[in-house]
């Protein structure tokens, strides 16, 4: 296909975009020269059709650009790789001083061009401008950062240029600056890393060596009041705790996240409440009921302030992890409302209905609707998480009902975790379900039941389970042993 990087910049961009482009290509300051007309020839020539159907003849477009001259071999690519270069100004131009990127009226370039013709008065006048701005900024990401120092930067060299050797080159707080914009990356960055911790190692070691860095700042070092900042330090170390069972250290770093929340941005907010929910839930999975309340509350508030949301609507984990905690915390009027509720507003389901039917058969299972729970229940899910609840969800039914299919059903999860944990499903999520099996399998056995000693072996190896699917259903049938 001819021009296909060209093609591609027609095909991305917005009509509002492409008028821009046009304008662009009107202005003889950007699109002079011998090929300066043809190109916006061209462009109303491909603008004129719909190419993201298709893409023009380049004999036909030769033609019409070029009706009365011979063809000349090349003629047309040139034209073409003309104009894909413009496109590419144009990209540059736009995103360097689109309004939206960035908080303050910032140009470098501006400033640069001060110092470097001599415009003393204008360079000092905007650089403390500027600088009053950032400082007096509670908001903050990396490109903003990365400003901070970049100022500070200005200030050295406009200072270096007047070469007065006893004068303040103010590199202390350009360092400070660097050392500013370095630490937050490494924060963010390392908070996104935590946030997969579901699927990889905490590198505990390296976080703890990140906050020493950050406490190792100076004293008069107000980068900690910057609330992002603060919020970032506060949640890397409640990730840290070794004693991760503190609900007075969640509330702590519940009341921080309310405080900054004004001066967080939605990527941040994004990312600091989804570790807060995933730390709390984790918490419980591991056994500490305590937690519970506190988690559900979480999920609650989330959901209410639209954080739960992606395009006013749920994902469909969010829909289990909701239906999930209200049933075992016994809300079944809040859970089958949130049920019906949430039933169309589901996205990245392939089947929604079936997301709704499964966690339907929980309610009823609950409810002690055995039957009714086991009739929803489906052949196969979509999605990998949903087919292990579902099958762990019929394991337990065929329990509660005393089904001869129990102990094949067992077998055959077994298989299907192996068989998984070969390629698709993490570590830590096959060990919970294998030891869901394993501990169900000591419960149902007839020499564990009224047998004390063995009993209280299972219950110790029940409390050292760290990794444990079904952990409070579990729990339930081991204290009915007693």
């Amino acid at each position: 296909m001819w021009a296909k990087k060209l093609q591609e910049f027609y095909r991305v961009f917005t009509p509002d975009e492409l008028d821009e482009m046009r304008l662009f290509l009107q202005s003889p300051f950007f699109n002079r020269g011998g090929m300066a007309q043809s190109s916006l020839q061209l462009f109303d020539l491909l603008r004129s059709v719909d190419v993201r159907e298709t893409w023009p003849d380049a004999s036909g477009i030769y033609k019409t650009l070029f009706p009365s001259t011979a063809p000349v071999s090349g003629k047309l690519s040139k034209l073409v790789s003309y104009q894909t270069k413009q496109f590419k100004q144009y990209i540059r131009i736009r995103e360097s001083e689109n309004p939206t990127r960035q908080s303050a009226p910032l140009s470098l370039s501006e400033l640069q061009f001060y110092r470097k013709r001599g415009l003393h008065q204008r360079f000092e006048q905007e650089l403390r401008r500027l600088e009053k701005f950032y400082e007096e900024s509670l908001s903050a990401n990396q490109e903003e950062m990365h400003l901070r120092f970049r100022l500070a930067n200005e200030r050295v060299e406009y200072y270096a240029s007047r070469n007065k050797r006893k004068d303040d080159l103010h590199i202390p707080k350009l360092l400070d600056r660097l050392d500013w914009y370095y630490l937050f990356s490494r924060m963010e960055y390392a908070l996104a890393f935590l946030a997969q911790g579901i699927h990889v190692s905490l590198p505990r070691m390296e976080i703890e060596h990140l906050l020493a860095d950050v406490d190792a700042l100076p004293g008069e070092s107000s980068f900690l009041n910057i609330p992002v900042v603060g919020v970032y330090h506060s949640m890397l170390r409640f990730l840290l705790r070794k004693d991760a069972a503190s609900l007075e250290a969640l509330e702590g770093i519940r009341r921080k996240l309310k405080k900054a929340d004004a001066h967080l941005l939605p990527g941040q907010k994004h990312l600091l409440f989804g570790l807060l929910r995933h730390q709390v839930i984790a918490t419980v999975n591991r056994g500490n009921q305590a937690y519970l309340a506190s988690a559900f509350e979480i999920y609650r508030e989330h959901l209410e302030a639209g954080y739960l949301y992606y395009g006013k609507k749920i994902t469909p984990s969010t829909y289990r992890n909701m239906v999930t905690m209200g049933l075992r915390l016994g809300a079944f009027d809040w859970t089958n409302n949130f049920l019906e509720i949430y039933r169309n507003r589901m996205i990245g389901a392939d089947h929604p209905e079936e997301v709704y039917r499964f966690n339907r058969a929980n309610l009823f299972f609950h409810q002690g609707a055995f039957e009714d729970a086991l009739d929803l229940l489906g052949a196969r899910y979509d999605d990998l998480y949903y087919e292990l609840a579902a099958r762990r969800l019929e394991i337990k039914i065929l329990f509660e009902i005393q089904s001869p299919l129990l102990d094949s059903k067992m077998e055959a999860f077994k298989v299907f975790v192996f068989r998984l944990s070969r390629k698709r499903l993490p570590k830590i999520q096959a060990e919970g379900n294998n030891h869901f099996i394993d501990l169900l399998r000591r419960i149902i056995n007839p020499a564990t039941l009224g047998n004390t000693e063995r009993i209280e072996v299972l219950k110790k190896q029940f409390a050292e389970e760290q990794v444990l699917a079904e952990r409070d259903w579990l729990e339930e049938k081991l204290a009915d042993l007693r």
